[in-house]
C-alpha cells in the first residue's frame, strides 16, 4: 500500500510546472545540433597558398676559403 500511494499522481494530477522548462531545454537542445551540423556542411572558399620562391645568390658558395 504504502509503494501504491508514494507512485501514485494523487488527486491533483500530475506535477507539470517544469515541462514547460523541458520542452523548452529540448528545443534548444536540437537547435543548436541543427545549426552546427548546417555549418559543417556549408563549403568554404579555401584561399589559393602561393609560395614565391626567393632566389638565393650563390655567389661565394662553392669556392673554398682564403686563409
Amino acid at each position: 500500500m504504502l509503494a501504491l500511494s508514494l507512485l501514485s499522481e494523487g488527486g491533483a494530477g500530475p506535477d507539470t510546472s517544469l515541462s514547460l522548462l523541458l520542452y523548452i531545454g529540448i528545443a534548444f537542445f536540437f537547435l543548436i545540433i541543427t545549426v552546427g551540423w548546417l555549418s559543417s556542411n556549408t563549403k568554404q572558399d579555401q584561399a589559393e597558398v602561393t609560395q614565391e620562391s626567393k632566389e638565393i645568390s650563390q655567389a661565394g658558395k662553392g669556392r673554398p676559403k682564403s686563409k
